[in-house]
């Protein structure tokens, strides 16, 4: 693998994963013109730092986590949330459902929440990077320094743990609710 370790590289990598940032900003936010803003601050802010990077796929990690704190930071600004000790700032949200959000998809946001609060931190990250990000395992599992064939075995877990917590009757409206969360 190679080590990215210009400006240059660094924004090949960025327009060339541009849509796929731009699709995870849209998970935080409700506007084309955030999500955009989100994007494009997320280029400036690597710039200014110039990391090296390992290979391609620990770069676009990096750029998809300041995605996700900018949105966070920004729906905190927002909501003038400020996260408890004991509580992360994605679970204040969806509690105070201040996106008017049907309730449907309020509950499956907080069922989500509560089936996966079990695993570690970076475990449902890198479940979030699959499921929603399409990000390949083996990538997700060399960012994180998680063996492949152990984060796959967490993954399917968690989604047979997901699979059991749903009722048949109600998968296929939880699907259609989670499609459209993503």
């Amino acid at each position: 693998m190679a080590i990215i370790s210009t400006k240059e590289e660094i924004v090949d990598i960025y327009l060339k994963y541009q849509k796929s940032l731009f699709h995870l900003a849209m998970t935080y936010v409700d506007t084309l013109y955030l999500a955009e803003d989100l994007v494009e601050d997320t280029i400036v802010a690597i710039l200014e730092k110039s990391p090296v990077f390992e290979s391609e796929a620990s770069c676009v990690c990096y750029l998809r986590q300041i995605v996700r704190n900018k949105a966070k930071s920004m729906l905190r600004k927002k909501y003038k949330i400020e996260p408890q000790e004991d509580t992360d700032i994605e679970e204040q949200l969806i509690k105070s459902n201040d996106f008017n959000l049907p309730y449907g998809e309020v509950e499956v946001q907080l069922l989500l929440h509560e089936i996966l609060s079990e695993y570690p931190q970076n475990i449902r990250e890198a479940f979030i990077a699959h499921i929603i990000d399409q990000e390949t395992i083996p990538v997700l599992a060399a960012y994180y320094g998680i063996k492949a064939d152990t984060l796959k075995k967490q993954i399917g877990r968690m989604k047979s743990r997901i699979a059991e917590s749903i009722p048949q009757k109600d998968m296929r409206a939880f699907l259609f609710i989670l499609m459209l969360l993503s």
